[in-house]
């Protein structure tokens, strides 16, 4: 089944209008490998604007670049009218590989409209909560976009982990100290979402660093190994299945 990996699905307090040459653009950055099926976007319609173009591009500086990666579409005719919006997936034909580290954009536009005949993609334009991409616009088609950091769009992007196993949480448990040396036990939870069996032949932890504060990367962070182990003999993990690894860290003075 696909699940949920990059969203912002909270705090819309306007939209931004298209048709013609004025596309709308939310940027993002995806924290686990994945195979892409498809978006959710809140969005309403105006009068009828016709069949809805959602298209996913690489994007550099949270502007898509290049051609488009995959293309899909939904009926717009069919969207509701109230400017709450209401949620609409659109699956693609055929899924794309998505990789950590890597900016993504989706991009959506409708072909003709006008004023009364458009589409309205709902935005959080007052205090945005995803650090790992923005909101752009274009009226040119897409020939060049205007990325906005104080906005970002309503979006769910849904797909299957391919070929890792997705962290589930970290429990830190046991904390125990004789002064001045020390011991605490670290417990990770993996799920496998990929939809066969994983074979686990290495663990490790990595632990996070500072925030980078530069406004074209925004919420992106430095990590670095802290533990790294060879499992022997590997460890199968069935579709579906959780698993677990134990690290205790001990600390002597």
């Amino acid at each position: 089944a696909n699940i949920s990996f990059e969203n912002y699905k909270v705090n819309d307090d306007g939209d931004y209008e298209i048709y013609g040459d004025i596309w709308g653009s939310q940027s993002y950055h995806p924290q686990h490998h994945h195979k892409l099926y498809s978006v959710n976007l809140k969005l309403y319609r105006e009068g009828l604007p016709g069949e809805v173009t959602v298209m996913i591009y690489a994007a550099e500086d949270d502007e898509p670049i290049g051609s488009a990666l995959v293309t899909g579409a939904t009926d717009g005719d069919t969207l509701t009218t109230d400017s709450g919006g209401e949620w609409r997936e659109i699956t693609f034909p055929s899924q794309i590989e998505l990789i950590p580290g890597l900016s993504y954009a989706i991009v959506v536009h409708i072909t003709g409209g006008s004023g009364v005949q458009n589409l309205h993609w709902l935005y959080d334009g007052t205090a945005p909560l995803y650090y790992r991409g923005m909101y752009a616009i274009s009226t040119n088609g897409g020939d060049s976009w205007s990325a906005w950091i104080t906005r970002d769009f309503m979006f769910e992007e849904l797909g299957r982990s391919s070929g890792e196993l997705q962290y589930g949480g970290c429990e830190l448990v046991d904390l125990t100290f004789s002064d001045p040396n020390g011991e605490f036990t670290i417990r990770r939870f993996f799920k496998n979402n990929s939809g066969e069996s994983r074979t686990v032949n290495e663990a490790g932890i990595y632990a996070s660093g500072a925030h980078i504060t530069a406004l074209t990367h925004p919420g992106h962070t430095y990590s670095f190994c802290i533990a790294h182990d060879i499992v022997s003999p590997a460890v199968e993990v069935a579709d579906s299945e959780l698993l677990r690894v134990t690290y205790v860290p001990q600390i002597t003075v």
